[in-house]
Order: C-alpha cells, then sequence, then structure tokens
C-alpha cells in the first residue's frame, strides 16, 4: 500500500521508532550509472560479486542458474545499473556496511577480501517476479528454483503499484502504517507483517483480505500472511522486485461457475472488476471502492432478500445478485 506518515514497528524491539519514517523514493527509482568508477572497474565488480553469487551468473558471466527472462533482460556487462546495484546492497547488507548501493572505498575493500577468501553470499540469490495480470501473482526464485507462488494484490488505479525493477532498500518485520484512503478517510494498520519496501512507499507485504489476485492495495504488494511469512525468509536487502503488466485487465470478469466460487468482498476492498460488478447491480457509483456507501447499499439489498445483513458479499448474496 502507498503509505504516508508511516512509523516503523519493529516487533523484536517491541516499540514504536518515535520518528515518521520517509521512503527513500528518489534512491529506489535511480538507474542512473555510478559516476564514481568506470566501466572496467564496474565490470570487475561485477566479477566478484558474481563469484561470491551476489549475482546469478558465474565469474566469468556464464548464467548460473535458470532464471526469467525478465531478470536475464537486465544483465549488462559494465554498467552499474539495478542489478548491479542491487547486487551491491546485498553485500553490503551481508558485510555489516552503509546499505546505500554505491561501490565507495569501504565497500571495495570489504569486496576484495571477501574475493580473495570466498565467502560466498549467505543469503542466496533471490529475484521475485509480479505480474498485473489478472489474476495477480507474485513468483519468487532462490538460487534458480521457483520457491514460492502465491496470489497477490497490487494498487487500485488511484495509487498504482510502480512499474519496473527495482531492490529491496528497507524492510521490516512488523510495521503500524497509516495514511489517507482515496476517499479521504483515514486508516490505521498496526502489525502489519512481513515488510520490505522496494519503491519509495510500495512494499511486498502481507496483509488480511478474503481474497486475493486483483487490485485491492494503495500501492504495496499484498501478500496472504502465510505465504508473506515465506517469502520474508528469503528476500534481503538488494533483493530485485519486478513489476511488469503482463496483460490487460478484463472489462469484466469471466463469470465462474457458481456463485460460491466468487471472491468474498467487504468493506475495505478496492477490486477494479468484482466490486465494480456488485455496484453496478446495486445501481451505485461503479468505482470499485467497497466504502461505506457500498456497504450501506449491500445491507439494504441483503435486508430486502431475507439475507443477514453483514454488509459483506458472500456466496448467498452473490447468488442472489446474480439471480
Amino acid at each position: 500500500m502507498m503509505r504516508r506518515n508511516i512509523l516503523p514497528f519493529v516487533a523484536a524491539a517491541s516499540a514504536i521508532a518515535t520518528t515518521a519514517f520517509t521512503p527513500l523514493t528518489a534512491f529506489a527509482a535511480t538507474t542512473s550509472t555510478n559516476s564514481s568508477v568506470s566501466a572496467l572497474s564496474v565490470t570487475e565488480l561485477q566479477r566478484e560479486l558474481a563469484a561470491l553469487n551476489y549475482l546469478p551468473l558465474t565469474e566469468t558471466f556464464g548464467w548460473r542458474y535458470n532464471v526469467p527472462s525478465s531478470l536475464q533482460a537486465l544483465w549488462k556487462p559494465g554498467s552499474y545499473n539495478v542489478m548491479t546495484r542491487g547486487a551491491v546492497m546485498e553485500f553490503q547488507a551481508a558485510n555489516h556496511l552503509a546499505i546505500d548501493g554505491i561501490a565507495g572505498p569501504l565497500t571495495w575493500a570489504a569486496l576484495n577480501r571477501a574475493y580473495q577468501q570466498k565467502q560466498m553470499n549467505p543469503y542466496g540469490y533471490t529475484y521475485v517476479l509480479i505480474s498485473e495480470k489478472t489474476p495477480e501473482t507474485l513468483q519468487l526464485w532462490w538460487n534458480g528454483k521457483l520457491v514460492l507462488t502465491s496470489l497477490a494484490n497490487t494498487g487500485i488505479p488511484q495509487r498504482p503499484t510502480a512499474l519496473g525493477t527495482f531492490p529491496v532498500y528497507q524492510r521490516y518485520y512488523s510495521q503500524e502504517m497509516q495514511g489517507t484512503n482515496p476517499d479521504g478517510t483515514h486508516y490505521d494498520d498496526p502489525g502489519v507483517p512481513y515488510v520490505n519496501y522496494f519503491y519509495g512507499g510500495d512494499a511486498i507485504h502481507g496483509f488480511w483480505r478474503q481474497s486475493f489476485g486483483y487490485p485491492q492495495s494503495l500501492g504495496c504488494v499484498e501478500l496472504p500472511v502465510s505465504n508473506a511469512k515465506i517469502a520474508w525468509q528469503y528476500i534481503n536487502y538488494g533483493t530485485l522486485v519486478t513489476v511488469q503488466q503482463t496483460g490487460p485487465y478484463p472489462a469484466s470478469p469471466k463469470p465462474p461457475t457458481t456463485s460460491s466460487n466468487y471472491p468474498i468482498l467487504h468493506k475495505g476492498d478496492y477490486n477494479n472488476v468484482y466490486v465494480k460488478q456488485v455496484q453496478k447491480i446495486l445501481g451505485i457509483t461503479a468505482d470499485g471502492d467497497f466504502g461505506p456507501m457500498t456497504e450501506t447499499a449491500v445491507k439494504k439489498f441483503q435486508s430486502s432478500h431475507g439475507l443477514v445483513a453483514d454488509g459483506i458479499v458472500g456466496p448467498n448474496t452473490w447468488k442472489a445478485l446474480l439471480s
């Protein structure tokens, strides 16, 4: 979700920070070449990082693993691009250096020592690919193996998730997230688990939803909490996250065979397909925002059809809506 006035909450420390966290948007978004090193020294940097498994290549720049084409397309010898910067960040994290993605003197010295002593990447090489094609998914590769595939939620049209490839630059085991919804209301979500920021306020994290696979967040990539926990174990500082829109959103959902196969919807959902469908049936503004107005309309519909007026669109309510 695109969170504003975010307060870091690290569960292990059992304390909320007193200062607001400002996402490093400019750093996360930049893809410019590191001007402090030449193409020749960048190639040497890449060679040593690859030898230690901070890049998915061998020391001679052959592919160490079978990796997605989206990751292969990022590789460019001699270029200090996002792929190299992410590898530098992960090396810095593993060696307790400032994680800035810049190969300065301290990083070079530490890398040369690690290279001479053959100190391999203790985390392994992780890559995350997020598809906005419906149903939206997250796939996570570790050392060339696909270890996690999960339904995911990306940002609604009013707060879209950034497209492109970015390195993870900040992580929180748990965090309180506060901000403003598109309708002007305030949200306060304490204890959001397994948070990995990759672009400004966009992060991969766990969240509590009745359904996944559709745009529902305010910019973040939401996963079921159980899958977010798995992802957390593999993602590290510098892990590359690619968000791509591999196909257009359908104008209307492909009708499931029975009403029980439709997703359960409730207040707080942002679903530009199914929420709009409910709103159109109810004759209210179809903006995809399951807010108070939609909840009231659902309750009114449920009452008039002899259903429990809880404002939740479950199988029975879907059946009545579609009849």
